[in-house]
């Protein structure tokens, strides 16, 4: 029953982000990005936390925005391995939402 309910929340999260319709101009807040991405592969917040050594409450704190990731050199490749995104891109979201002044304030 369990991995049916986690089964209908992926195809929720799928259907939901697929449902919305961003003009080209409108950039994606990095919150906003991480959910996708992760929906799109097809985890829970409990398994990405897993991944990354951090709890399932800390991931729902990036993807409301409450908190801003601080993530190791490790971590953040095998986030990107987990999302199917470059460190490039992974880095554009992250410095594009806060500019590049405030990144190394928050990640510090």
């Amino acid at each position: 029953m369990l991995k049916f309910a986690v089964f209908l929340w992926h195809v929720f999260c799928l259907h939901w982000y697929e449902g919305m319709k961003l003009p080209v101009s409108t950039p994606m807040a990095f919150n906003e990005w991480l959910r996708l991405k992760r929906c799109r592969s097809g985890l829970s917040q409990k398994k990405l936390g897993e991944a990354l050594s951090v709890s399932s409450q800390t991931v729902s704190s990036w993807e409301t925005g409450e908190s801003f990731p601080k993530l190791t050199p490790h971590q953040m490749r095998e986030l990107c391995q987990l999302l199917s995104c470059s460190l490039d891109e992974l880095a554009d979201y992250q410095i594009g939402m806060l500019g590049i002044e405030n990144f190394a304030q928050k990640a510090s």
